[in-house]
């Protein structure tokens, strides 16, 4: 029998999807399929790879190519969970049907055309950002690529596939200025963190009973911020270090207590996923402290920012599969 949390969660769900069904139509299987809730966590890449730039290398960019690197990073997001859902058509109509593709919402070819589309416009946008973003890109694509067809097929190899594809987005914001190996912890800590979770979420679509790994992605956080950090923070203002970590408690304490809620108990499937989407969504407060950490002043802003961002999300996700 379902307890009243999960009653409550697929009643909002349905609620939810019922509204967006009503109001946007057709467009809502196409929200659907590229996960619109993820998508504040993917500019959140880019300008985590920005502020890393601006830490490591001195440097200011224009806003015109701050913009044109988070729409690269959008579009190549939305390629790979397009390509990922056509990939895994076949296994939804088994396990969810309500998925745009098995669901006869959206067709195999329009979906396969959707993606390229979403990868070219990715590639063409980070072009135009220069040489090295092009070719990260074009790196970025591959894995993408590899991931879907090859490495997901092992829950491991799959993990690691796509960490380093969350990785790899977040120094494609980085590139916009250059790479360079001061960046290397805060960028490895968001492919160990997502890597992490794709391993929590491996098997999502049955019921679970988490053990102590579900606590890692938590200090996953911790430990990059605290290697990452000493290397970035020449000539940054004290108060800087110090709103920095506040932002960082507050993405440790969210997936800590999302794993607390979740921890050996028997877990339905559909709260697990709702489990695995509330812990992606605590990578906006992680990529926020890098933000404010390249940012002197406006601390009241970039947390209204990182607080309306999480909201919209969370919000978003009673309507929308994160995963």
């Amino acid at each position: 029998m379902q307890s009243d949390l999960q009653k409550k969660i697929h009643s909002s769900e349905v609620k939810c999807s019922k509204w967006m069904k009503e109001h946007f139509g057709w467009l809502n299987a196409w929200l659907e399929l590229v996960r619109l809730p993820n998508l504040f966590t993917v500019f959140g890449d880019a300008l985590m790879g920005v502020s890393l730039a601006m830490l490591a290398l001195g440097v200011q960019l224009t806003t015109g190519r701050v913009l044109c690197v988070c729409l690269a990073s959008l579009f190549l997001y939305s390629f790979g969970v397009s390509l990922n859902d056509l990939v895994d058509a076949e296994a939804d109509a088994r396990h969810r049907p309500e998925r745009p593709i098995p669901s006869g919402r959206i067709s195999r070819m329009a979906a396969l055309s959707f993606a390229i589309f979403l990868g070219l416009c990715g590639v063409v946008f980070a072009g135009l950002c220069g040489n090295l973003s092009c070719l990260i890109s074009l790196v970025l694509v591959v894995l993408i690529v590899a991931y879907n067809l090859v490495l997901k097929k092992n829950a491991v190899a799959g993990a690691v596939g796509m960490g380093l594809c969350r990785a790899m987005d977040v120094a494609l914001g980085a590139s916009l200025a250059g790479v360079s190996m001061s960046m290397l912890f805060p960028i490895l800590g968001t492919g160990v963190f997502i890597a992490l979770v794709t391993l929590l979420a491996s098997r999502e679509e049955h019921t679970q009973y988490p053990q102590a790994n579900v606590f890692l992605p938590a200090l996953a956080f911790g430990a990059a911020w605290l290697l990452g950090f000493p290397f970035l923070v020449a000539n940054v203002p004290l108060i800087c270090v110090w709103q920095s970590l506040m932002f960082l408690l507050v993405a440790i304490a969210l997936s800590w207590w999302f794993a607390v809620l979740v921890y050996n108990k028997t877990v339905a499937a559909a709260q697990y996923q709702a489990f695995i989407g509330k812990q992606l969504l605590c990578l906006l407060p992680w990529q926020f402290a890098w933000v404010k950490l390249a940012c002197y002043g406006y601390f009241w802003q970039t947390a209204i920012l990182c607080a309306v961002a999480y909201v919209l999300a969370r919000l978003l996700a009673r309507c929308y599969k994160q995963s």
